[in-house]
């Protein structure tokens, strides 16, 4: 588990106020850690499906994390001449090889990061499932093993999907 820290000096004493950040945990046969801005997937077998009322458990960990005000990124956006401050989690996501199948909506609300623009899909996945990556709003590619099954809407719009030999 990682920690952000924020150090101040009142006169010749320092204080440090140290957040804890990372948490794992298991989804389905698979494990799922986070450490810092890296959301790791790992084990060996099919992810569940996700969907509206039930979200992967990283995400309510991230959820959880902006209720208690931690985040790693920050930006602004205009509308109608107001400037809003938007602050978010936003993760790399690893998915390792063994895992067989990546669950519908499975990173819907996770907090992908828009900075990440492609993503290798392991050669272990045989499918991936509806709206599974639709909230990672930076990918332009993905390499994915050529016989993998991909649902409707995996992806955002306009990604470029390289099919690749196992």
């Amino acid at each position: 588990m990682g920690k952000i820290c924020l150090l101040k000096t009142f006169a010749a004493i320092t204080l440090a106020v140290c957040v804890a950040f990372g948490q794992s945990g298991n989804a389905g046969p698979l494990t799922w850690s986070i450490e810092g801005n890296v959301l790791k997937i790992s084990g060996r077998g099919a992810m569940p499906d996700f969907n509206d009322e039930e979200f992967a458990p990283w995400a309510y960990y991230r959820f959880e994390q902006l209720e208690q005000g931690n985040y790693n990124h920050e930006y602004e956006y205009h509308d109608e001449g107001e400037v809003h401050v938007v602050r978010d989690l936003r993760y790399v996501i690893i998915i390792e090889n063994g895992v067989t199948s990546i669950g519908r909506q499975a990173f819907d609300g996770s907090g992908c990061s828009d900075e990440v623009t492609t993503l290798t899909i392991p050669n272990s996945v045989t499918s991936i499932g509806e709206e599974a990556f639709t909230s990672c709003s930076g990918l332009t590619s993905v390499s994915v093993p050529r016989n993998v099954r991909i649902d409707e809407g995996a992806f955002p719009e306009g990604v470029t999907i390289e099919r690749r030999r196992r």
